[in-house]
């Protein structure tokens, strides 16, 4: 008997093997349909308008095989188990024969009586048809599962993925914070799911799937003319149209839910949280693709590769300096309209001549800060391409500059078009601008980051008459990620990042400060000017959130910036031994009107060394000039010969 025993459990085992066998077949077969869901996919601007399109496509074919896939290895399953002679419900609950009781039979009566009591207590609902806790649970993970990784988790970690290119933190530093605050989030929200009964929960389940479900339909189909996130004010007057048709379809999406919902309140809770699961693998696919990418994944702020950081923002020489300030897109008609209502706008910039007739080079300011740190141009029949690619190797003007034995501080967030030109620009000027190097760590905000990326996510996921409410730009997440340096810390270990506001707070606390350079000291100093938004006022401060400025008052508030800059100079007694220069990337530009509707005229204020409070206020001039002048006239200043 022992020895029959030991046989049959052999046999179950080697049946258990064949059967966990084709479940380790079936899943292989299925992974490898899933695989197709991954591809490759093209980055741009942090664009809320972009995600994984073909990922997702894709991905959602390999669902649809998939299915089909399952149904197939499901059935085989079931032959398998017959050949094999394995009963399936072993251990299950299922309900037994039917059996006819004749009138009279005492016993049979109550043999029936005690099973159908034992059924009634094994049952997972109680009397009146409510379904337990645990089932209600069950249902609310799949809800809440769905709707937090898509509003919570895959739209931030799709943005930072997309716009690695323009953001200071990539993937691998920020996905940690949202997977712990979507799990969070996704527990919290399930658990007040759960704790409904009857329609409440029904409505409850089918809102937070059906409205998880709008907003991926919207971000995947509704965005398609959402302007980029570059800061760029957006006039939502001229997106009524679209703003009304989106409403409408929202409005039909929520209708057909509700009357799904009245007219079958199960099935359409169990058909949407199939429908969720499904999704939910497709978006899964989609944002897991990002992890694989070397690109993506190796974007950090704390890598070992060149930082823009502070280091000598606020500190100048006591014998010789040349500053250079660039103030983006700040035009000579802005200039001029503002000189003429605002006369004591340049009331500090004594011993300087303003120019009013300046012919521009290069735009926008991707091309022209480049051309700024190289003095190179395109040549007759050069293709773009090329000069694009080259642009640094074939300049000595930083080379020339070191060489003068000046310290050499560029404060900018832009050195090239494309991710591998700026990539080449950065170190290029790493290795002649002390300021750019390797620092040790920048510290991720996490509140901060969760808010702006949840903002980011609001605005990609709405529908268009929501969006108003959660604009937002890149830099502004940037600013947000990164952790706020008080002012006087360490600014060697300190990003610059590109915020007019905050460099003005810091240059009052801060101050500038004498520094010991042996020659002089060259600064590039790039502020955003009066580029969009328009989010300073006249003094210089940020607008209250939610209001906007206009380019009049922030171009004065830049100005009172430049001014106190300079009076900090006069106050360190080394005006007079620092030549200035205040002009921009480029003036007006609007990339798609083409002709121009007018000039392009960046604003050049020129204060030669030597020159100042003796020399008075700012003399205009009309002589024609260029900004093809400024690196002569920077060496000229220097080395007393700009013919090179």
């Amino acid at each position: 008997m022992a020895s029959n025993r030991r046989h049959k459990g052999s046999a179950s085992i080697a049946k258990r093997c064949v059967i966990a066998a084709f479940d380790a077949f079936a899943l292989v077969s299925i992974s490898s349909i899933v695989a197709l869901g991954f591809a490759e996919d093209a980055y741009a601007y942090v664009d809320p308008s972009v995600m994984t399109y073909t990922i997702q496509a894709l991905a959602g074919v390999a669902v649809a095989l998939g299915a089909v896939a399952g149904v197939a290895f499901r059935r085989t399953r079931r032959v398998l188990f017959n050949l094999l002679r394995i009963d399936e419900n072993a251990g299950k609950t299922v309900e037994r024969k039917v059996f006819r009781i004749e009138e009279g039979d005492v016993r049979a009566h109550a043999v029936a009586d005690r099973q159908a009591k034992r059924m009634i207590a094994s049952t997972t609902k109680n009397s009146t048809g409510e379904a337990s806790w645990k089932s209600r649970f069950l249902f609310a993970i799949i809800a809440s599962g769905f709707f937090t990784f898509t509003f919570f988790v895959a739209s931030p970690y799709e943005m930072i993925g997309g716009g690695s290119e323009s953001l200071m933190f990539g993937l691998s530093e920020t996905w940690r914070p949202f997977a712990i605050a979507g799990i969070v989030i996704w527990i919290v929200i399930a658990i007040l799911i759960s704790l409904l009964k009857g329609k409440s929960f029904n409505v409850a389940i089918v809102s937070v799937i059906g409205f998880g479900l709008l907003c991926y339909l919207q971000a995947l189909f509704g965005n398609g003319s959402l302007p980029s996130a570059d800061g760029t004010e957006v006039v939502w007057g001229d997106f009524t149209a679209t703003t009304i048709i989106n409403g409408i379809l929202w409005l039909l999406g929520i209708a057909a839910l509700g009357i799904f919902l009245w007219r079958k309140p199960t099935l359409c809770r169990n058909a949407l949280c199939a429908l969720a699961v499904c999704v939910a693998i497709v978006e899964a696919v989609g944002v897991g693709s990002l992890f694989f990418d070397p690109v993506v994944m190796g974007k950090s702020a704390n890598d070992t590769e060149a930082y823009v950081t502070e280091d000598g923002l606020f500190d100048i020489s006591d014998k010789q300096n040349v500053v250079l300030f660039l103030l983006d897109w700040y035009d000579n008609a802005t200039l001029s309209y503002l000189y003429s209502t605002n006369p004591d706008m340049l009331d500090e910039m004594t011993g300087f001549t303003y120019y009013r007739d300046v012919s521009g080079t290069i735009a926008p300011t991707r091309y022209a800060l480049p051309w700024i740190m190289t003095a190179q141009m395109i040549q007759h029949d050069e293709l773009y391409s090329h000069y694009l690619s080259t642009i640094y190797d074939r300049s000595t003007f930083l080379d020339d500059l070191k060489a003068t034995g000046y310290s050499i501080g560029i404060y900018t967030d832009t050195f090239g078009a494309t991710r591998a030109e700026a990539a080449h620009g950065i170190e290029y000027v790493s290795e002649r601008a002390f300021n750019i190097k390797p620092i040790e760590t920048i510290g991720l905000d996490v509140p901060a980051a969760l808010l702006v990326m949840y903002k980011a996510s609001c605005y990609r996921n709405l529908p268009w008459v929501a969006k108003p409410a959660f604009w937002f730009y890149t830099d502004q997440i940037n600013q947000a990620m990164a952790q706020k340096n008080e002012p006087g810390t360490n600014p060697a270990n300190t990003p610059y990042v590109m915020d007019d506001a905050g460099y003005y707070e810091k240059l009052k606390q801060t101050r500038l400060r004498i520094n010991d350079d042996d020659t002089g000291s060259f600064r590039i100093i790039h502020l955003m000017g009066i580029h969009e938004p328009f989010n300073l006022d006249e003094n210089g401060n940020t607008v209250p959130e939610g209001t906007m400025s206009n380019e009049y008052r922030q171009g004065l508030g830049v100005m009172k910036m430049v001014s106190e800059y300079l009076h900090q100079l006069k106050e360190l007694g080394v005006y007079d031994k620092t030549t200035i220069i205040i002009s921009c990337d480029h003036g007006t530009w609007i990339w798609d009107e083409v002709p121009l509707a007018v000039p392009n005229s960046p604003i050049m204020l020129v204060k030669k060394a030597g020159a100042g409070d003796q020399d008075g206020p700012a003399k205009l001039s009309n002589a024609p000039i260029s900004q093809y002048d400024l690196h002569a006239s920077i060496m000229k200043a220097i080395t007393g010969d700009g013919s090179k």
